[in-house]
Parts: C-alpha cells; sequence; structure tokens
C-alpha cells in the first residue's frame, strides 16, 4: 500500500510538469503581433466602391464624347483622351484599394493618379 501512494504522488507530480504554462495568458508581445481588425478600411471600401461605380458611368459618358467628337470632327479629342486615361487609372487604383493591392488611398484622400 505504501507502493500505491508513492507511486500516485509521484503521477500527480508529473500531471503538473506536462504544462506548465497551460492556464496562462499569451505573453503581451503575442498579443501585439495580431493588428486590430479593419473596420475603416472596409467603410472606405465601400464609399470608394461607391465613387468607383460614379467614375465608371463618367467612364462611358467620356467614350460617348469620343465618339461624337469622332463623328463630327473625324478626330479623336486629345484632351479627352488623356482625361480618359486617367479616370480608367483612378478606377483601378480604386479596385486596387478595394482588394487590398495597395495601401495608398485613392483621391480625394490621396493624390489623383498621374500619365
Amino acid at each position: 500500500m505504501a507502493d500505491e501512494t508513492s507511486a500516485q504522488s509521484s503521477e500527480d507530480s508529473g500531471k503538473g510538469d506536462e504544462n506548465p504554462n497551460e492556464n496562462q495568458a499569451p505573453a503581451p508581445a503575442e498579443q501585439s503581433l495580431r493588428e486590430p481588425f479593419p473596420f475603416a478600411r472596409i467603410f472606405l471600401t465601400i464609399v470608394f466602391g461607391v465613387i468607383a461605380s460614379f467614375a465608371f458611368w463618367i467612364i462611358v459618358m467620356l467614350a460617348l464624347l469620343q465618339f461624337a467628337t469622332i463623328a463630327i470632327a473625324g478626330q479623336k479629342n486629345e484632351e479627352l483622351k488623356h482625361f480618359s486615361r486617367l479616370m480608367a487609372r483612378y478606377v483601378q487604383e480604386i479596385f486596387d484599394y478595394m482588394t487590398l493591392t495597395i495601401d495608398t488611398r485613392p483621391f480625394p484622400l490621396g493624390p489623383f493618379p498621374k500619365e
């Protein structure tokens, strides 16, 4: 019986040695590695999605205007072509921001795309 008591006490002491940090909270360094959920980014993504839908329709109108210019003048309007290209790049930047490809905020919170 003395052997059973000593065996149980050695088993009990062995259980505590298996994982002494099991009930402890993670270290502060581990908690700081996790970034907070980007609620502001979600809000901006929705806002920029609405802006992109308006910009898309502006591009459609610019295309129709370019076709009208070709029909009337017989050649493309270079200023209209340049502005259409910038608008297309702007929409691309918005889509890149929305899909987390880039972190730079598009216009009006950042710079308008350049040539």
